[in-house]
Formats: C-alpha cells, sequence, structure tokens
C-alpha cells in the first residue's frame, strides 16, 4: 500500500472550483499512510449495505455502484455522487495539478488521498475541518522523549479514518461517515431532507424547544427557508440545546431589539405561538446556539 498523491480540494459555492498537489516527499507521505493504515485495510476488504435510492437516510456505512445511467433519470443525490465520480476519473487520466499553497490564503476544504493498494488506485475521501487549522502557532512538543520548539506558519489537520473511499476499479463509493460525506458532496439536497424531517417533528410537536411547545405552524413555511435554515434546523437537538441555552438568554434572542417589533416572538405559558412565516423563521435561526449566542454578543445584528 503506498500514497501517490495528495491533493487539496476547493469549491465556490456548492461546486468544486479547484484541485491542487499537496508537494509531499516520500517519507511525508509514509508517514501520512501510517497513521490512517489500519483504517484503510479494514474499509478496503469490508462490505457495505447497498445505497438506496428510496432511503434519504441511509445506514451508516453504506456502499454506492456508479452506473453508466443517464444523470437525467437519477435521484438528486445520487446525481451528485455522478459528477463527484467524473471528476475523480478525471483526475486519474491527469494526476500532475498545479501545487497547493497551504497558507490559510486558499480555503480548501477536502483530502483526496490517491492510494495504490494490491494493483488498484483508491481515492480516500475527507473534510479538512477549518476550525482545526492551524496558524501561526508555537509549540513545545514531545518526540522520542525529547522536548523540541517548534513554530508553524500553518497547518492542516490529517484525518485517521476515511470518510469515503472511491474503488477506481470497481467504480464503487463506501461511505462510512454519511454526514461528513455529504458534506464533502456539498449536497444541499441532503441538508434539506434532514431539515424537512425535523420540521415535520416540530409541527407535530415531537420536537420542543427548551420547555415550550411551538405552535402555529403553517406547513407552507418550509418552502421559505433558505439553506442557513436548513443547517440550523437539520443540526438542532433538544437535549444540547437546554444544556448550553438559558430560558433567560432564549427570550432576549427572540425579543432581541435588532428583530422588527412585529417579528418578536411572544411566549405564552409553556408555549410559542407562531402568527407569521417570518416569526417562525426568526425561530429557526435562534436554535442554532451559535447564532443565538452571536446575536445576543452584537456579532450580528439581525437574524
Amino acid at each position: 500500500m503506498k500514497i501517490n498523491f495528495v491533493y487539496v480540494v476547493k469549491y465556490t459555492g456548492n461546486k468544486i472550483k479547484k484541485i491542487d498537489s499537496l508537494e509531499l516527499g516520500e517519507k511525508e507521505k509514509i508517514n501520512i499512510l501510517n497513521s490512517m493504515k489500519k483504517h484503510l485495510e479494514k474499509s478496503f476488504h469490508q462490505k457495505l449495505p447497498a445505497f438506496n435510492v428510496n432511503m434519504y437516510f441511509q445506514p451508516e456505512p453504506y456502499s454506492y455502484t456508479v452506473l453508466n445511467e443517464e444523470s437525467d433519470n437519477l435521484e438528486e443525490h445520487a446525481k451528485t455522487i455522478h459528477e463527484l465520480v467524473k471528476q475523480l476519473q478525471e483526475l486519474l487520466k491527469n494526476q500532475k495539478k498545479e501545487k497547493a499553497i497551504v497558507d490559510g490564503t486558499t480555503k480548501y476544504r477536502t483530502f483526496l488521498f490517491n492510494v495504490e493498494h494490491e494493483g488498484n488506485t483508491y481515492f480516500v475521501m475527507n473534510l479538512i475541518p477549518s476550525r482545526k487549522s492551524i496558524e501561526h502557532k508555537k509549540f513545545i512538543i514531545t518526540k522520542k522523549n525529547e522536548m523540541r520548539y517548534v513554530e508553524l506558519d500553518y497547518g492542516l489537520p490529517l484525518p485517521e479514518e476515511p470518510a469515503a473511499i472511491f474503488d477506481s476499479k470497481k467504480n464503487i463509493i463506501s461511505v462510512y461517515k454519511a454526514e461528513e460525506f455529504d458534506k464533502i458532496l456539498a449536497d444541499n439536497a441532503a441538508l434539506k431532507a434532514q431539515a424537512e424531517d425535523k420540521f415535520g417533528k416540530l409541527i407535530n410537536g415531537e420536537i420542543i424547544v427548551l420547555d415550550y411547545q411551538i405552535k402555529g405552524i403553517s406547513e407552507n413555511y418550509f418552502n421559505d427557508l433558505n439553506i442557513r435554515h436548513y443547517k440550523s434546523l437539520s443540526a438542532y437537538s433538544s437535549i444540547t440545546f437546554k444544556e448550553n441555552i438559558t430560558k433567560e438568554n432564549f427570550i432576549k434572542a427572540i425579543q432581541h431589539e435588532s428583530i422588527p417589533e412585529e417579528q418578536r416572538l411572544q411566549i405564552n405559558g409553556s408555549q410559542i405561538n407562531i402568527e407569521s412565516k417570518d416569526q417562525f423563521k426568526i425561530l429557526i435561526s435562534v436554535m442554532s446556539e451559535r447564532l443565538l449566542l452571536d446575536l445576543l454578543k452584537d456579532k450580528i445584528k439581525t437574524v
């Protein structure tokens, strides 16, 4: 098993804009491979249940076989996978790419590791978590019981477990972390489906916000939501929200001075009555813990 190339991918919106190559020496490639090898060896020989086009929430992990189908005849999620595979196949034909400039000026979103194993070529895919990137940091590190002082200009965190692997010989994508893979695809259809599932539970009273039941939601309100609302709604957890947000801060947020007075939410006993689609958007926005806290800290002026 060996790594031939390590690529980093830049996106514009939801489309891959550019794939660049990290210029690494053989020693660095070996070190990267050694950090991933245990999980890769297991993954290469693991048989996964097949993707079911009738299920949006797949069992995790799952596999998807890319056939020579016309993309117009495919389900939306499958279309997105096909588009990614086309780009991976092009990358196999033209493996030499421009040198990646890894200094924080170019925001790369995804790692693609070109791995050779038993006569086959695989692409191992992972997100690059920007919140964990290292920029202008100084460390004291321990290596083989020796203490060293190190200054780093910029660094990208390396994964140990694959999010997904593309088998170029069998034309199969194996997905081990469905949520991370959806982000690699920049698949808004998947995000929208997750949000729609939470929306239904909110209407039915299966989801509450703190101790408040939400009343008055029209089924048509979902049609007016945007990607930001999908993210807030799909990520919402009643348990973690209650752990991290106090009732006092929640009330301050839904009645914040930056919100037009007619759109501010009012609490009536143990419930919140939604009277318009604009009020509903306010509610969905503040169901994001980060956005709610940023609003209270005046980092943002409106939801």
